[in-house]
């Protein structure tokens, strides 16, 4: 299993204000180690969350708003995975939000996570951020067994 990544105070607060932000519309966003060893630091990158764009053109595709599901722009997922690729950065924790409802890994937080049945961001844990009338609720992480073949709830 991924080995949860004990976050600084200031890279939570900053998450929760992203999220707090962003209600009632769900938020994505990244937190990268970077660098290597004891000199690494933390950055949060937020991500734009295109899933109403995506609703007006094909609504029939895309059935969900932004307050009940989010889409990372395209741009920004190759961005992503490009920056993946280089020494010294580490996409250490994927995270979105659920407006007015519990931090919990849904079936579909699962299959865009691992669609072929495998995560698709290896040694990535996710976190959902339960947020009520623009109030942070809290958040659950969720990491990948091996052994179980599965996403289970960690520790972050």
């Amino acid at each position: 299993m991924t080995d949860a990544p004990s976050l600084p105070d200031h890279i939570l607060t900053a998450i929760y204000a992203h999220v707090s932000e962003e209600y009632p519309n769900e938020c994505c966003g990244g937190v990268w180690l970077v660098g290597d060893g004891s000199d690494s630091t933390w950055e949060v990158a937020r991500y734009t969350n295109v899933q109403d764009e995506m609703h007006a053109r094909d609504p029939e595709r895309y059935p969900r708003t932004a307050r009940t599901a989010y889409l990372i722009a395209a741009k920004e997922l190759l961005a992503i995975n490009r920056r993946a690729e280089e020494p010294g950065q580490r996409l250490a924790i994927l995270y979105h939000s659920h407006p007015d409802h519990a931090a919990y890994f849904s079936d579909e937080d699962v299959y865009f996570a691992a669609p072929m049945g495998e995560p698709g961001y290896p040694g990535t844990v996710y976190m959902v951020v339960s947020v009520r009338n623009g109030d942070v609720q809290g958040h659950r992480c969720f990491g990948w067994s091996d052994d179980k073949g599965q996403f289970i709830e960690q520790a972050c």
